[in-house]
C-alpha cells in the first residue's frame, strides 16, 4: 500500500490517498484551522499570547513603546484564536442547556397522539444515515480517468458512480500521484496535455 500525501480534493480539500493494488482509499486531511481550534492548538495559542503579552507589558513600563506594540502585535493572533474556542464552547454549552430546557418543556405534549406520531417520525427520519461513506473504492468503480500535467501541478479527475472528484498535486506529491493512478488504472487512464 502506497500512501500519498499533498493532494488536494475537490470537493473535500486536502487529503491523504491509500492505493492498493485493486482500488484506493481517501482519508481527509485537517487543516490549520482545524488545528489551531483543537485542544493543542488553542493551549498553544493561549501560550503564545500569554508570553508576548507579559512581554508587551514589561516592555511598555520600561518606556519600550516600539518593541511593546511589536509584542502587543504578535500576542494578538493567539488571543484570537483563544477567544473563538472560548465563544465556540460558550455557544455549545448554552445550545446544550435551551435543548435540555426545551426537552422538558415540550414533554408533556407527548400526551398527544398527533404529536408522538410525529415525534416518533422526526427521530426515525433524523437518526438515519443520508449516505453510507465509502470506506475504500475500487478501482473497477472507476468510470472515467483523466490526467492533466501542467509543469509540476498534475491533476486526475476521476467519476465514480456518476460523481467527478478532481485531485490535484504538485511536486514530489504529484509525481507519486501520477505514478500510483497510472499503475492502478493503466488500462483506463486518458492523459490530456
Amino acid at each position: 500500500m502506497a500512501r500519498v500525501t499533498g493532494v488536494r480534493a475537490q470537493p473535500g480539500g486536502p487529503v491523504a490517498l491509500d492505493f492498493t493494488a485493486d482500488g484506493y482509499r481517501v482519508h481527509r486531511r485537517d487543516g490549520v484551522i482545524n488545528w489551531l481550534l483543537d485542544d493543542l492548538g488553542c493551549f498553544t495559542s493561549l501560550v503564545v499570547a500569554g508570553v508576548f503579552g507579559v512581554g508587551a507589558v514589561y516592555a511598555y513600563e520600561y518606556d519600550l513603546v516600539p518593541l511593546a506594540i511589536v509584542l502587543a502585535a504578535l500576542a494578538v493572533p493567539g488571543a484570537f484564536v483563544v477567544t473563538v474556542r472560548l465563544a465556540a464552547e460558550v455557544a455549545a454549552e448554552v445550545l446544550g442547556y435551551l435543548m435540555i430546557g426545551l426537552t422538558v418543556l415540550a414533554s408533556p405534549l407527548l400526551v398527544f397522539p398527533s404529536v408522538r406520531r410525529w415525534a416518533r417520525k422526526w427521530w426515525s427520519g433524523s437518526t438515519r444515515p443520508t449516505s453510507t461513506p465509502r470506506r475504500r473504492t475500487p478501482a473497477s468503480a472507476v468510470t472515467d480517468a483523466e490526467l492533466r500535467r501542467d509543469g509540476a501541478t498534475v491533476t486526475v479527475l476521476l467519476e465514480v458512480d456518476g460523481e467527478r472528484v478532481r485531485y490535484q498535486a504538485t511536486g514530489i506529491a504529484g509525481e507519486r500521484l501520477e505514478g500510483e493512478v497510472r499503475t492502478l488504472l493503466a488500462d483506463r487512464l486518458r492523459t490530456v496535455h
